[in-house]
């Protein structure tokens, strides 16, 4: 455990795991160990979210509201299929900011989703004032919209 240099009585007396000034570490018999169990846990940890971590929605849950949003047979990318995938982010999100309440880095993702849902809803209203009215009311989305069902 002693080296040579300036810093080896410090280093012994509090028990750090390097002296400041030699530069040298000093090794203690549990240093590897945690050493060995940090990185085993950082490893699997790892390869579980290979792919970052899992998606709030779904496959298959997605591929149900793209269907039952759709305007044609190939759409994926209209104004209803991403204010009706966006909307449903936003409530599983919700439920679980619900129970996270201090996950701030969430809650700002939710801010922007329901800021790109908006963005979304104003080129509907500005584009096609019909379209809009739709998906309002299959969305729920409006209080004026869920009276007039």
């Amino acid at each position: 455990m002693a080296h040579s240099g300036q810093g080896s009585v410090e280093c012994a007396q509090f028990a750090c795991l390097g002296c400041y000034a030699c530069g040298q570490f000093v090794q203690y018999p549990f240093q590897n160990a945690i050493r060995n169990t940090l990185a085993l846990s950082l490893a699997v940890s790892w390869t579980i979210f290979e792919k970052g971590p899992p998606p709030m929605i779904t496959v298959e849950k997605k591929k149900v509201v793209i269907e039952s949003n759709r305007v044609h047979e190939k759409d994926t990318g209209s104004p209803e299929v991403q204010i009706a995938i966006l909307t449903e982010r936003i409530t599983e999100l919700t439920e679980h900011l619900k129970t996270h309440r201090k996950d701030f880095a969430s809650r700002r993702g939710l801010l922007k989703m329901v800021g790109r849902r908006n963005g979304l809803l104003k080129y509907l209203t500005h584009t096609d004032r019909e379209r809009y009215q739709t998906i309002i009311t299959k969305l729920g989305l409006r209080k004026s919209a869920a009276l007039q069902q």
